[in-house]
C-alpha cells in the first residue's frame, strides 16, 4: 500500500519528462491525463479510465476532506487492497497543482502506481475542504509489470541525462545548466524560463525538500518562477579562530644581600718542607723561633770572651 508525501527522495531523470502535465490545479481528470502523459513519456500506453473506479477513488477524497485527513484507509476500515485496487496513491495540500501533485509522487512505490504496470484501468477523485485539496489515484493492473527496479529511482546519470527504467524504456531528460560556487561557496541558481524545481534539483544533485527548506518553498506545492534567485547551498559558515593573546611574564631579577665582612683568617696550609710561608710585615708579637746550633755558638763565644775577660782582669791586677 502506498504512502503520501516522501519528498526527501531526487525526483527520479525517469519522470522529468512530462511537459504536458497541466501548470495549475485541476480536477480528478486532469490527474490522469498527466499520469497517462507521463506513461507516453516512457512509451507506456494510456492507463483506461473506469467508471466504478472513478467512483471508489471520489468516494475516497470525500471521506478524506469530511475528516481532513490524509489517509488510505476507507470509513469502515478497509483498504485499497479489499476493493481490489492494484496500487493507489493520495496527495493533497493548499493551493496545490496538478504538478505539486506528481511532485509529490517521486518515491519508488508511489512511481509505481503510475508506471509500473504495462497496462491497466484508473480511477481518480478530487475534495476540497477548508482550502485543502484531496487527490485518490487508484490503478487496478491488467497486463504485467514494467520491471521498474527499486535502485534506480532517486538517481540519475547526469553525463549522459539518461535513466533505464527497464529494458526498451529510457527516460532522456535536459538538465539546466549549473551555476558554479561563489566566492563564499554559496550557489545561486538562477532559474530559466521552463525551468521545474524537479530539474534543477536533480542538476545540482539535491532533492526537492532540501531546495524548499532552503528558499522557504511549500513543500506540498512548491512554485517557482523564472528570474527567481534559487538558493542551492548556502555560503561557508566561517568558524572564528581564538586569537591567542601573550601576557609578559615579570622575570625575576636576583637580590644583592649585604653580608658582613669575615675578618677570620684562614691559616695556610704547610708546604711540603713543613715550614709555613713568612709573612710579609714581620709579627713582633710572634718572633722567630732562633736555631739551637746558632744559639750553642753564640753562648759558646759569650764563655770564650768571659774567660778572656778574667784572665786579662787577673792580670793587671798583679801589677
Amino acid at each position: 500500500m502506498c504512502r503520501t508525501f516522501l519528498l526527501f527522495f531526487v525526483l527520479p531523470a525517469f519522470i522529468l519528462s512530462h511537459a504536458s502535465v497541466p501548470a495549475s490545479a485541476g480536477s480528478a481528470y486532469d490527474l490522469i491525463n498527466a499520469v497517462n502523459s507521463l506513461r507516453a513519456s516512457y512509451n507506456l500506453a494510456p492507463y483506461d479510465i473506469d467508471a466504478d473506479l472513478m467512483s471508489v477513488a471520489q468516494g475516497q477524497s470525500d471521506y478524506q476532506a469530511s475528516i481532513q485527513t490524509r489517509t488510505h484507509s476507507r470509513a469502515d476500515g478497509t483498504g485499497p487492497g479489499d476493493h481490489g485496487i492494484s496500487s493507489e496513491n493520495i496527495a493533497g495540500g493548499s493551493n496545490i497543482t496538478i504538478n505539486g501533485v506528481i511532485g509529490q509522487w517521486t518515491d519508488y512505490w508511489h512511481l509505481f502506481t503510475m508506471i509500473g504496470f504495462t497496462s491497466g484501468q484508473i480511477g481518480a477523485g478530487m475534495a476540497e475542504a477548508n482550502g485543502i485539496a484531496y487527490y485518490t489515484l487508484d490503478v487496478i493492473n491488467t497486463g504485467t509489470k514494467t520491471g521498474l527496479p527499486e535502485e534506480s529511482v532517486g538517481t540519475a546519470t547526469s553525463q549522459s541525462n539518461q535513466q533505464a527504467i527497464s529494458p526498451g524504456i529510457t527516460a532522456t531528460v535536459e538538465l539546466p545548466p549549473t551555476d558554479s560556487p561563489q566566492e563564499d561557496g554559496s550557489i545561486i541558481h538562477k532559474v530559466q524560463p521552463g525551468e521545474a524545481l524537479w530539474s534543477i534539483a536533480l542538476a545540482y544533485n539535491t532533492t526537492i525538500l532540501e531546495l524548499c527548506k532552503l528558499n522557504g518553498l511549500d513543500s506540498n506545492n512548491p512554485v517557482i518562477y523564472a528570474g527567481q534567485d534559487l538558493i542551492i547551498q548556502r555560503a561557508y559558515t566561517v568558524t572564528p579562530t581564538a586569537t591567542i593573546t601573550l601576557t609578559p611574564t615579570k622575570t625575576l631579577h636576583p637580590t644583592r644581600t649585604t653580608r658582613p665582612l669575615d675578618i677570620t683568617s684562614t691559616p695556610h696550609p704547610l708546604s711540603a718542607s713543613g715550614s709555613t710561608q713568612p709573612p710579609l710585615i714581620p709579627d713582633a708579637s710572634n718572633p722567630k723561633p732562633v736555631d739551637s746550633r746558632t744559639l750553642g755558638i753564640t753562648i759558646l763565644s759569650v764563655c770564650i770572651l768571659g774567660l778572656v775577660g778574667i784572665m786579662v782582669g787577673r792580670y793587671w791586677m798583679k801589677k
